[in-house]
Order: C-alpha cells, then structure tokens, then sequence
C-alpha cells in the first residue's frame, strides 16, 4: 500500500525513509486510511481563462527610394595603390637595399615614385633608417677625427722615430697614443 508524507501529503516509494518533496521522516509502515489518503491527493487546479486572441499585423515592404548606384569594396576592381608588398617584392627590395649606393637611389627614388602607398612607405622607411646610418657614420667619423687630430703630434714624432730605428720604446709611445685618442674620441 502507498505511503502519503504527513506532513506535505505527497506519496513517498516504498522503502524510503523520508519524503522526497519535503525531506520530512516518513511515516512508519502503518496503512494511512482512505480518508486521509484522498484527503491528500490535491485538488485540479481551475481552468485557466482563453486569452482573447491578438490581432494579426501583416508586414508591409517600405517604399523604395531610388538612390545612385554606389561603388563598394567587395564590387570594385581592387586598387593598385592600396596592394600591399608581396613577400617576394619585400625580400628583393631589402636585397636591393643592401647595395651601398643603389640602395640608397633606390629607397629615394621608390619613396617619391610610385602609386601604391604600401611600396612607397616600405621605401619612405628604408630610406629613412638609410638617412640615420648616414648620420650617424657622419658623427663618429667627426668625432673620432677630433680624438686622433689631439694626439697627432705625438703619434707622428713616435712613428717617425720607429721608422728611424730608435728601438722599441717609441713604439709603446705610438701605441699610447693611439690608445688615448680613440679612449678621447669616445668621450
């Protein structure tokens, strides 16, 4: 015979020791009389009310205005000056750079040129790190120029005085020398 929990009235397995609804102990295995067992089986709930039906709307396609026909990315012919550099053309560029004196024509000359923007900025930038090197060269040179031109005299009088045969003294003097003009051009 069924279990009924007493204390929500919902019917428990045989076998279980609490209901499985409200986690109440369940009742011994004692008959539950009829009474009480219909007295826990809930009552159908009310009929729920027909809600009234809602009005059907029928889409209606907007008036179409006629605009002029307007070029897109995915339609148009694709435009040169916005192709970028392929691989290849990056990497014979970069050997073509590598050429002294060609090089830097080239860079200059492909920095002014050329319709496509992605060519014409890979040279701008070639030619521009071209530009720093150059001054840079520029500068140590000067500036290695003024360190040896402050001990010339003395590395003259010791080279000369080497080439006269006066042993081996003049020539640490030589070395001293250069050792201090490039230690100043660093300075």
């Amino acid at each position: 015979m069924a279990r009924f929990c007493t204390e929500c009235g919902a019917a428990i397995p045989e076998g279980a020791g609490f209901c499985i609804e409200c986690g109440a102990k369940a009742p011994e295995a004692e008959t539950v009389p009829a009474q009480a067992a219909a007295a826990a089986i809930p009552e159908p709930l009310p009929p729920v009310p027909q809600q009234p039906a809602r009005e059907q709307y029928t889409y209606e396609e907007p008036a179409q205005t006629a605009y002029p026909p307007q070029s897109s990315a995915w339609s148009a012919a694709p435009d040169r000056s916005q192709k970028p550099v392929s691989t290849l053309a990056f990497w014979a560029l970069k050997i073509l750079y590598a050429i002294p004196v060609v090089g830097f024509f080239a860079s200059l000359v492909l920095a002014i040129a050329p319709e496509n923007k992605s060519l014409k900025h890979h040279a701008l930038a070639a030619f521009i790190w071209r530009l720093i090197i150059l001054g840079l060269l520029i500068f140590g040179s000067i500036r290695l120029w003024k360190g040896v031109e402050t001990h010339w005299d003395e590395v003259s009088d010791s080279f000369t005085a080497i080439m006269d045969g006066n042993g081996f003294e003049d020539l640490d003097d030589l070395l001293n020398g250069l050792k201090d003009a490039i230690s100043d051009a660093g300075n």
